[in-house]
Protein backbone atom coordinates (compact mmCIF):
# COMPACT_ATOMS: atom_id res chain seq x y z
CA UNK A 1 0.00 0.00 0.00
CA UNK A 2 1.23 3.51 -0.86
CA UNK A 3 1.81 5.53 2.32
CA UNK A 4 1.40 9.31 2.12
CA UNK A 5 3.66 11.00 4.71
CA UNK A 6 2.69 14.59 4.03
CA UNK A 7 0.26 16.67 2.05
CA UNK A 8 2.83 17.54 -0.65
CA UNK A 9 3.40 13.86 -1.39
CA UNK A 10 -0.36 13.27 -1.31
CA UNK A 11 -0.95 16.10 -3.81
CA UNK A 12 1.71 14.71 -6.16
CA UNK A 13 0.16 11.25 -5.98
CA UNK A 14 -3.30 12.67 -6.71
CA UNK A 15 -1.95 14.65 -9.67
CA UNK A 16 -0.23 11.56 -11.06
CA UNK A 17 -3.43 9.53 -10.67
CA UNK A 18 -5.50 12.24 -12.41
CA UNK A 19 -3.05 12.39 -15.34
CA UNK A 20 -3.17 8.62 -15.74
CA UNK A 21 -6.98 8.68 -15.61
CA UNK A 22 -7.15 11.46 -18.22
CA UNK A 23 -4.82 9.57 -20.48
CA UNK A 24 -6.98 6.48 -20.21
CA UNK A 25 -10.14 8.50 -20.97
CA UNK A 26 -8.55 10.16 -24.01
CA UNK A 27 -7.45 6.78 -25.31
CA UNK A 28 -10.98 5.48 -24.76
CA UNK A 29 -12.49 8.46 -26.64
CA UNK A 30 -10.53 7.70 -29.78
CA UNK A 31 -11.18 3.96 -29.73
CA UNK A 32 -14.14 2.80 -31.82
CA UNK A 33 -16.53 0.60 -29.93
CA UNK A 34 -17.56 -2.72 -31.45
CA UNK A 35 -21.03 -1.41 -32.44
CA UNK A 36 -19.44 1.60 -34.17
CA UNK A 37 -17.05 -0.65 -36.06
CA UNK A 38 -19.95 -2.81 -37.26
CA UNK A 39 -21.99 0.25 -38.28
CA UNK A 40 -19.03 1.76 -40.20
CA UNK A 41 -18.46 -1.53 -41.97
CA UNK A 42 -22.17 -1.81 -42.85
CA UNK A 43 -22.26 1.69 -44.32
CA UNK A 44 -19.13 0.94 -46.32
CA UNK A 45 -20.78 -2.19 -47.72
CA UNK A 46 -23.96 -0.24 -48.50
CA UNK A 47 -21.95 2.42 -50.33
CA UNK A 48 -20.14 -0.27 -52.30
CA UNK A 49 -23.44 -1.88 -53.32
CA UNK A 50 -24.93 1.51 -54.31
CA UNK A 51 -21.96 2.33 -56.54
CA UNK A 52 -22.17 -1.09 -58.18
CA UNK A 53 -25.78 -0.35 -59.25
CA UNK A 54 -24.94 2.87 -61.12
CA UNK A 55 -25.03 2.68 -64.89
CA UNK A 56 -22.38 4.89 -66.43
CA UNK A 57 -23.38 7.66 -68.81
CA UNK A 58 -21.26 9.84 -71.08
CA UNK A 59 -22.96 13.05 -69.94
CA UNK A 60 -22.89 14.22 -66.36
CA UNK A 61 -26.61 15.05 -66.46
CA UNK A 62 -28.15 11.68 -65.63
CA UNK A 63 -30.46 11.30 -62.65
CA UNK A 64 -27.95 9.32 -60.59
CA UNK A 65 -25.09 11.63 -61.57
CA UNK A 66 -26.77 14.49 -59.70
CA UNK A 67 -27.14 12.39 -56.56
CA UNK A 68 -24.14 12.68 -54.25
CA UNK A 69 -24.57 10.43 -51.20
CA UNK A 70 -23.22 11.82 -47.93
CA UNK A 71 -22.43 8.53 -46.22
CA UNK A 72 -21.34 10.35 -43.04
CA UNK A 73 -25.01 11.27 -42.50
CA UNK A 74 -26.39 7.77 -42.99
CA UNK A 75 -28.94 6.62 -40.41
CA UNK A 76 -29.92 3.00 -39.84
CA UNK A 77 -33.15 1.46 -38.59
CA UNK A 78 -33.41 -2.19 -37.60
CA UNK A 79 -36.80 -3.94 -37.87
CA UNK A 80 -36.74 -7.70 -37.48
CA UNK A 81 -34.08 -9.07 -39.80
CA UNK A 82 -34.00 -5.99 -42.06
CA UNK A 83 -31.67 -3.01 -41.71
CA UNK A 84 -32.76 0.17 -43.51
CA UNK A 85 -30.04 2.70 -44.38
CA UNK A 86 -31.18 6.23 -45.26
CA UNK A 87 -28.66 8.65 -46.79
CA UNK A 88 -29.20 12.20 -48.13
CA UNK A 89 -28.09 12.50 -51.76
CA UNK A 90 -29.48 15.74 -53.21
CA UNK A 91 -30.92 19.11 -52.16
CA UNK A 92 -32.14 21.92 -54.38
CA UNK A 93 -34.44 24.45 -52.75
CA UNK A 94 -37.66 22.75 -51.64
CA UNK A 95 -36.61 19.47 -53.27
CA UNK A 96 -34.54 16.87 -51.45
CA UNK A 97 -33.68 13.22 -52.12
CA UNK A 98 -32.67 10.28 -49.95
CA UNK A 99 -31.34 6.93 -51.08
CA UNK A 100 -32.98 4.21 -49.01
CA UNK A 101 -31.26 0.83 -49.02
CA UNK A 102 -32.52 -2.25 -47.22
CA UNK A 103 -30.35 -5.17 -46.18
CA UNK A 104 -32.09 -8.47 -45.40
CA UNK A 105 -29.66 -11.29 -44.79
CA UNK A 106 -27.15 -10.74 -47.57
CA UNK A 107 -29.59 -9.21 -50.07
CA UNK A 108 -29.58 -5.46 -50.82
CA UNK A 109 -32.48 -3.52 -52.38
CA UNK A 110 -32.70 0.22 -52.85
CA UNK A 111 -34.67 3.19 -54.16
CA UNK A 112 -34.34 6.97 -54.25
CA UNK A 113 -37.14 9.03 -52.68
CA UNK A 114 -37.61 12.64 -53.71
CA UNK A 115 -39.56 15.03 -51.47
CA UNK A 116 -40.94 18.42 -52.44
CA UNK A 117 -42.40 20.55 -49.66
CA UNK A 118 -45.31 22.28 -51.39
CA UNK A 119 -46.55 24.03 -48.26
CA UNK A 120 -46.96 23.32 -44.56
CA UNK A 121 -49.88 21.00 -45.25
CA UNK A 122 -48.43 18.51 -47.71
CA UNK A 123 -45.31 17.21 -49.43
CA UNK A 124 -45.21 15.43 -52.77
CA UNK A 125 -43.19 12.20 -52.91
CA UNK A 126 -41.63 10.54 -55.98
CA UNK A 127 -39.94 7.15 -55.76
CA UNK A 128 -37.30 6.17 -58.35
CA UNK A 129 -34.90 3.34 -59.02
CA UNK A 130 -31.24 4.03 -58.21
CA UNK A 131 -30.79 5.13 -61.84
CA UNK A 132 -33.91 7.26 -62.04
CA UNK A 133 -36.72 5.15 -63.44
CA UNK A 134 -40.07 6.25 -61.92
CA UNK A 135 -41.71 3.72 -59.62
CA UNK A 136 -44.32 5.47 -57.53
CA UNK A 137 -45.85 8.87 -56.78
CA UNK A 138 -47.75 10.02 -53.74
CA UNK A 139 -47.99 12.68 -51.08
CA UNK A 140 -47.68 13.19 -47.33
CA UNK A 141 -50.60 15.10 -45.80
CA UNK A 142 -50.84 17.38 -42.78
CA UNK A 143 -51.27 14.41 -40.43
CA UNK A 144 -48.07 12.83 -41.80
CA UNK A 145 -49.91 10.01 -43.59
CA UNK A 146 -48.54 8.83 -46.94
CA UNK A 147 -50.92 8.19 -49.86
CA UNK A 148 -49.95 6.58 -53.18
CA UNK A 149 -51.44 8.25 -56.27
CA UNK A 150 -49.62 6.41 -59.08
CA UNK A 151 -47.45 3.32 -59.54
CA UNK A 152 -45.24 2.51 -62.53
CA UNK A 153 -43.79 -0.86 -61.62
CA UNK A 154 -44.11 -3.30 -58.77
CA UNK A 155 -40.50 -4.52 -58.52
CA UNK A 156 -38.08 -1.59 -58.67
CA UNK A 157 -34.95 -3.32 -57.48
CA UNK A 158 -33.50 -4.56 -60.79
CA UNK A 159 -30.09 -3.29 -61.84
CA UNK A 160 -30.65 -3.25 -65.61
CA UNK A 161 -32.47 0.09 -65.78
CA UNK A 162 -31.01 2.72 -68.09
CA UNK A 163 -29.84 6.12 -66.91
CA UNK A 164 -32.24 8.92 -67.79
CA UNK A 165 -31.56 12.62 -68.08
CA UNK A 166 -33.60 14.82 -65.77
CA UNK A 167 -37.06 15.20 -67.28
CA UNK A 168 -36.52 12.67 -70.05
CA UNK A 169 -39.44 10.48 -68.95
CA UNK A 170 -42.69 11.29 -67.16
CA UNK A 171 -42.14 11.14 -63.44
CA UNK A 172 -38.37 11.70 -63.47
CA UNK A 173 -36.41 14.66 -62.23
CA UNK A 174 -38.87 16.34 -59.94
CA UNK A 175 -42.57 17.05 -59.54
CA UNK A 176 -44.53 19.26 -61.92
CA UNK A 177 -47.23 21.83 -61.24
CA UNK A 178 -49.76 19.12 -62.16
CA UNK A 179 -48.30 16.83 -59.48
CA UNK A 180 -48.64 19.61 -56.92
CA UNK A 181 -52.24 20.26 -57.99
CA UNK A 182 -53.02 16.54 -57.64
CA UNK A 183 -51.51 16.39 -54.16
CA UNK A 184 -53.47 19.47 -53.11
CA UNK A 185 -56.71 18.01 -54.52
CA UNK A 186 -56.30 14.70 -52.71
CA UNK A 187 -55.45 16.50 -49.45
CA UNK A 188 -58.48 18.81 -49.74
CA UNK A 189 -60.85 15.88 -50.33
CA UNK A 190 -59.71 13.85 -47.32
CA UNK A 191 -62.59 13.41 -44.85
CA UNK A 192 -62.39 13.92 -41.11
CA UNK A 193 -65.25 12.55 -38.94
CA UNK A 194 -67.15 15.15 -36.92
CA UNK A 195 -70.37 15.18 -34.89
CA UNK A 196 -72.08 18.55 -35.30
CA UNK A 197 -75.79 19.22 -34.89
CA UNK A 198 -77.42 21.20 -37.70
CA UNK A 199 -81.06 21.02 -36.66
CA UNK A 200 -83.65 19.15 -34.56
CA UNK A 201 -87.36 19.33 -35.33
CA UNK A 202 -90.52 17.63 -34.06
CA UNK A 203 -93.62 16.54 -36.00
CA UNK A 204 -96.85 16.41 -33.97
CA UNK A 205 -99.01 13.29 -34.33
CA UNK A 206 -102.70 12.69 -33.61
CA UNK A 207 -101.70 10.65 -30.59
CA UNK A 208 -100.40 13.20 -28.02
CA UNK A 209 -98.17 10.53 -26.48
CA UNK A 210 -96.25 9.86 -29.69
CA UNK A 211 -94.01 12.08 -31.79
CA UNK A 212 -91.65 11.95 -34.75
CA UNK A 213 -88.34 13.79 -34.52
CA UNK A 214 -85.93 14.69 -37.31
CA UNK A 215 -82.21 15.04 -36.58
CA UNK A 216 -79.84 16.60 -39.14
CA UNK A 217 -76.09 16.61 -38.45
CA UNK A 218 -72.68 16.86 -40.11
CA UNK A 219 -70.85 13.55 -39.88
CA UNK A 220 -67.70 14.44 -41.82
CA UNK A 221 -65.83 17.40 -43.27
CA UNK A 222 -63.16 17.94 -45.88
CA UNK A 223 -61.33 21.17 -46.61
CA UNK A 224 -63.83 21.91 -49.40
CA UNK A 225 -67.07 20.12 -48.42
CA UNK A 226 -69.35 18.77 -45.68
CA UNK A 227 -71.15 15.41 -45.45
CA UNK A 228 -74.55 15.60 -43.73
CA UNK A 229 -77.02 12.99 -42.53
CA UNK A 230 -80.71 13.01 -41.59
CA UNK A 231 -82.17 10.56 -39.04
CA UNK A 232 -85.79 9.95 -38.07
CA UNK A 233 -86.85 8.91 -34.57
CA UNK A 234 -90.13 7.76 -33.04
CA UNK A 235 -90.58 8.61 -29.37
CA UNK A 236 -93.42 7.84 -26.98
CA UNK A 237 -94.59 8.30 -23.40
CA UNK A 238 -97.12 6.53 -21.20
CA UNK A 239 -99.01 9.69 -20.28
CA UNK A 240 -98.86 13.46 -20.51
CA UNK A 241 -96.78 13.56 -17.32
CA UNK A 242 -94.52 10.60 -18.12
CA UNK A 243 -91.06 11.05 -19.65
CA UNK A 244 -90.45 10.64 -23.37
CA UNK A 245 -88.49 7.55 -24.46
CA UNK A 246 -86.99 6.36 -27.73
CA UNK A 247 -88.84 3.71 -29.71
CA UNK A 248 -86.58 3.78 -32.78
CA UNK A 249 -83.94 5.72 -34.70
CA UNK A 250 -83.43 5.15 -38.44
CA UNK A 251 -81.10 6.61 -41.07
CA UNK A 252 -83.21 8.55 -43.58
CA UNK A 253 -80.85 10.30 -46.02
CA UNK A 254 -77.39 11.83 -46.50
CA UNK A 255 -75.70 14.23 -48.87
CA UNK A 256 -72.72 16.35 -49.93
CA UNK A 257 -73.08 20.04 -49.01
CA UNK A 258 -71.06 23.27 -49.11
CA UNK A 259 -68.93 21.75 -51.88
CA UNK A 260 -66.14 23.84 -53.39
CA UNK A 261 -64.40 20.89 -55.05
CA UNK A 262 -62.71 21.75 -58.35
CA UNK A 263 -60.21 20.09 -60.66
CA UNK A 264 -61.34 16.51 -60.11
CA UNK A 265 -64.26 14.39 -59.03
CA UNK A 266 -65.30 13.39 -55.52
CA UNK A 267 -67.90 11.02 -54.14
CA UNK A 268 -68.57 9.04 -50.99
CA UNK A 269 -70.17 5.72 -50.15
CA UNK A 270 -72.14 4.81 -47.04
CA UNK A 271 -70.94 1.37 -46.03
CA UNK A 272 -73.33 1.04 -43.11
CA UNK A 273 -75.60 3.15 -40.88
CA UNK A 274 -76.50 1.47 -37.60
CA UNK A 275 -78.53 2.79 -34.70
CA UNK A 276 -78.19 1.81 -31.06
CA UNK A 277 -81.41 2.70 -29.22
CA UNK A 278 -81.70 3.03 -25.46
CA UNK A 279 -84.47 4.40 -23.29
CA UNK A 280 -83.41 8.04 -23.19
CA UNK A 281 -80.46 8.09 -25.60
CA UNK A 282 -79.88 6.80 -29.12
CA UNK A 283 -76.69 6.63 -31.20
CA UNK A 284 -76.35 6.71 -34.98
CA UNK A 285 -73.06 5.28 -36.26
CA UNK A 286 -72.19 5.89 -39.93
CA UNK A 287 -69.40 3.98 -41.65
CA UNK A 288 -68.32 5.44 -44.99
CA UNK A 289 -65.44 5.92 -47.41
CA UNK A 290 -64.52 8.55 -49.96
CA UNK A 291 -63.47 8.28 -53.61
CA UNK A 292 -61.38 11.05 -55.19
CA UNK A 293 -60.24 11.11 -58.84
CA UNK A 294 -57.78 13.53 -60.43
CA UNK A 295 -56.00 13.47 -63.79
CA UNK A 296 -52.28 13.08 -63.06
CA UNK A 297 -50.28 13.60 -66.29
CA UNK A 298 -53.46 12.93 -68.30
CA UNK A 299 -54.04 9.62 -66.49
CA UNK A 300 -57.08 9.43 -64.17
CA UNK A 301 -55.85 8.54 -60.69
CA UNK A 302 -58.33 7.42 -58.04
CA UNK A 303 -57.74 7.34 -54.29
CA UNK A 304 -60.28 5.47 -52.16
CA UNK A 305 -60.05 6.02 -48.44
CA UNK A 306 -60.23 3.36 -45.78
CA UNK A 307 -63.59 3.01 -44.02
CA UNK A 308 -64.24 5.88 -41.60
CA UNK A 309 -66.60 5.81 -38.61
CA UNK A 310 -68.58 8.77 -37.33
CA UNK A 311 -71.16 8.69 -34.51
CA UNK A 312 -73.72 11.02 -32.99
CA UNK A 313 -75.54 10.65 -29.65
CA UNK A 314 -79.05 12.06 -29.30
CA UNK A 315 -80.89 12.55 -26.01
CA UNK A 316 -84.67 12.26 -25.96
CA UNK A 317 -84.91 15.70 -24.34
CA UNK A 318 -82.68 17.55 -26.80
CA UNK A 319 -84.69 20.67 -27.66
CA UNK A 320 -85.72 21.66 -31.17
CA UNK A 321 -83.37 24.14 -32.80
CA UNK A 322 -84.72 27.57 -33.60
Amino acid sequence: MLKIKNYASWAKALLLFTMLLLGACQKHDFALQSSEIVFTKDVSNVAQWYNSQLISTAADTGFASLNKPDWTKTTVKQVGGTSTFTTPVYTNGAISRDVIIELTGEVYTGVVKEYKKVDKYFTTVHVYSINGKPIEEGYINATNNYHVTKTWQKNPMGSTLRVMDIGSEPGSGGSSAEDDAAARFFTNTEAQPVSETISISTDLLPDPNKRNRRYIWTFAKGATYNLESTEHAIQSRLSATAPWTFDSLTHFSDGLTHSLITGGTFSYHIVDANATVGTYNAIMNIKFNTISTFNVRSVPTTVTSADINSAKVWNVNDPDTK
